[in-house]
């Protein structure tokens, strides 16, 4: 899956992991970690969690940023 325009508008760690290729268990780490930190922005329905997709792609969009910067430096 590599289109923003197929993702659903709530997606799961699965749907992040086959977007990003990112592992599964790292997708929920960064699900479990603070925005601030650099987490992925989520939200909790039941025990299940989800990230909306806008967010996301907005997360995604800096954290490559970031990595870019600093592989470059």
């Amino acid at each position: 899956m590599n289109s923003t325009a197929l993702l659903p508008n709530s997606l799961t760690a699965n749907d992040i992991h086959a977007f990003t290729n990112i592992k599964l268990r790292t997708v929920y780490d960064l699900m479990n970690t603070n925005p601030e930190n650099g987490g992925i922005p989520v939200f909790r329905i039941g025990r299940s969690l989800y990230s909306d997709k806008e967010e996301f792609i907005t997360w995604w969009a800096l954290a490559k940023e970031r990595g870019r910067k600093n592989y470059s430096a």
